[in-house]
């Protein structure tokens, strides 16, 4: 008898100011997915980074397949964010539906939740999305936990090459130092985030024209 194949979807860097986000699928066996929440795997935000490190490297070597897009902060500011994740959302769930044969998709709620059913139900029409859907189903959270680490590693890179920016969170002081005397702003930057807006840093200075996206 096969056994059944969960897949979840979630993203990771819809906040920060600097750098690109990450939108990962996981499809797996519900027996081995069962036996990673035996072992303590929840949503990336309540993971220590070696755990979330331990559970990745667990997914990576037991899921039927792991998808992940990174999109780029360039892309990013010329977008609706929430239509650009749900977008991102059913290309890899487009994908891995040609790779494996899924029975269930859980995914997190992101901003319209009946336009992104809407939207990811045309390729699987009884997926299920839900409000903390990373907290409450294993599926997400596991793909909670790809999508972070792989933010975390593209962090880690553009430190290496950009200097020490923090968090790259608009809340973070050190962040908000390092925007304040970088220039010009190299392409990791959000430039139309209100962050950046607020104090001028833009290209286009105040004055530039609004955008949805925020943080």
């Amino acid at each position: 008898m096969r056994t059944m194949i969960v897949a979840g979807i979630d993203e990771a860097g819809r906040g920060p100011v600097i750098g690109s986000m990450f939108v990962a699928l996981v499809a797996i066996e519900q027996d081995q997915l069962e036996k990673l929440v035996s072992l303590g795997l929840k949503e990336s935000k309540m993971l220590t980074p070696n755990k979330r490190r331990y559970f990745y490297n667990l997914i990576m070597k037991t899921a039927k397949l792991v998808l992940i897009k990174e999109v780029k902060a360039e892309e990013i500011d010329k977008r609706n964010l929430s239509e650009l994740t749900i977008e991102v959302m059913k290309e890899l769930l487009e994908t891995a539906l040609n790779k494996v044969k899924i029975d269930v998709v859980c995914v997190d709620i992101v901003g319209n939740g009946a336009k992104q059913r809407r939207a990811l139900g045309e390729v699987f029409p009884d997926v299920i999305v839900m409000k903390k859907g990373d907290a409450s189903c294993p599926a997400a959270a596991a793909a909670s936990i790809v999508a972070k680490e792989a933010r975390e590693r593209h962090v880690s890179q553009l430190r290496a090459r950009y200097g020490d920016f923090g968090s790259g969170y608009p809340s973070d002081p050190k962040t908000l130092r390092w925007l304040s005397v970088t220039r010009p702003l190299p392409p990791i930057v959000r430039k139309k985030w209100k962050t950046i807006r607020r104090k001028g840093m833009g290209v286009g200075g105040e004055g530039e024209r609004k955008h949805d996206n925020s943080a």
